[in-house]
């Protein structure tokens, strides 16, 4: 057998699985997902803290390399050059919110790649009032998700790959608490000749263990994920395109900045029907990287729906966009991103990695 033909052999196992998969993941989750954003709990499971996936727009799960931070949001990109990796990121969000992460892999010749990571989000200190606005003392907000991930290639087959994540989940808000379990699944195809890499990952499915309050459990951000990247082979890019919110086709949500029409003879507000392609485009968060050096990179996105909900009409400037850059300073992997999620406010991400066989290494 060629290498043509188990190559079209082989993307065609993916493409069925991927099929397969996509089809049970809206299945089961056709009645889990209702909107977007707002009727969740645990929404902080969507913030990236990493540099580099921020820079790249949020979501970036079909790059296979040795930055840790991608396997971590997608365990299918766990491989053996990850061994002994440990990343870790911190973010100056919006209004002195804080949050990060800290990432470890391991991995075992005959059984796969493991990573332990932890994130967490300090949303500060609050004054508590009562409703006639006397101060009846302080109160502090934080959430943690604890996650275990595993990624291995199927049947020993390097280019199709697959990975799970188990997460415990645990959030306290003032003197409310709330425990949950979440898992993600994904799969990854590589052809190495061709220099293309296709992820599919499905996020986020769960349930809330312990309800804040006596009322009804509460839903998680469940997420289906399409990405895939193409580097040149004789110039330094590589561009990405992710596909988000696949398991609902309709996520558009009016933007309150934007001028309402009316009818002239009976004063009523004109609805605005979005097209196809309005629908279609905000799914997508296209990417590239500039790889200067193999110690220097830029990066570079853009999110349509972050800037179709929260630009302002009158003046969206760079709302939406995505810069940063990694650096390789001795043994050590700096990276920095800036997001702009509106005018009033942008997101700093920092993140160090390091091999730790590089300070035990003989020389």
């Amino acid at each position: 057998m060629n290498f043509n033909t188990k190559s079209k052999i082989i993307t065609n196992k993916f493409f069925k699985t991927i099929v397969v998969l996509y089809f049970i993941a809206t299945t089961l989750m056709s009645n889990l997902c209702a909107q977007i954003g707002g009727n969740n709990t645990y929404e902080f499971l969507n913030l990236n803290s990493d540099a580099r996936i921020a820079a790249m727009g949020g979501t970036f799960i079909s790059v296979i390399d040795n930055d840790l931070s991608t396997g971590l949001q997608n365990p299918a990109l766990l491989q053996k050059q990850l061994n002994n990796k440990i990343t870790l990121a911190a973010t100056d969000y919006l209004t002195d919110i804080k949050y990060g992460s800290i990432g470890y892999a391991r991995h075992y010749n005959k059984t796969g790649t493991f990573a332990a990571s932890l994130k967490y989000v300090n949303y500060g200190d609050f004054t508590q009032t009562d409703e006639f606005a006397s101060i009846l003392g302080n109160f502090d907000a934080a959430e943690y998700a604890m996650q275990i991930s595993y990624g291995a290639p199927f049947q020993g087959d390097s280019a199709f790959t697959y990975g799970f994540a188990l997460k415990g989940i645990y959030s306290k808000l003032a003197d409310y608490t709330s425990t949950g379990l979440a898992a993600d699944a994904g799969v990854s195809y590589t052809n190495t000749a061709r220099l293309i890499t296709m992820s599919l990952l499905v996020k986020h499915v769960g349930v809330q263990l312990k309800k804040y309050t006596s009322g009804a459990k509460e839903k998680l951000p469940v997420e289906v994920q399409f990405g895939i990247s193409k580097r040149l082979g004789k110039a330094p890019f590589r561009f990405n395109l992710n596909i988000n919110n696949m398991q609902q086709w309709d996520i558009t949500y009016p933007n309150g900045s934007s001028t309402q029409e009316t009818d002239p003879q009976t004063g009523e507000v004109i609805e605005k029907k979005n097209s196809f392609f309005t629908k279609a485009i905000r799914h997508c968060v296209p990417g590239i990287e500039l790889l200067l050096s193999k110690n220097f990179h830029i990066r570079a996105a853009y999110n349509f729906q972050r800037r179709n909900e929260l630009g302002v009409q009158t003046s969206m400037k760079a709302v939406g966009f995505n810069f940063g850059l990694g650096i390789k300073l001795s043994k050590f992997n700096f990276s920095y991103a800036r997001s702009i999620y509106h005018l009033a406010g942008a997101t700093n991400h920092f993140t160090v990695a390091f091999d730790m066989d590089d300070f035990y290494r003989k020389k």
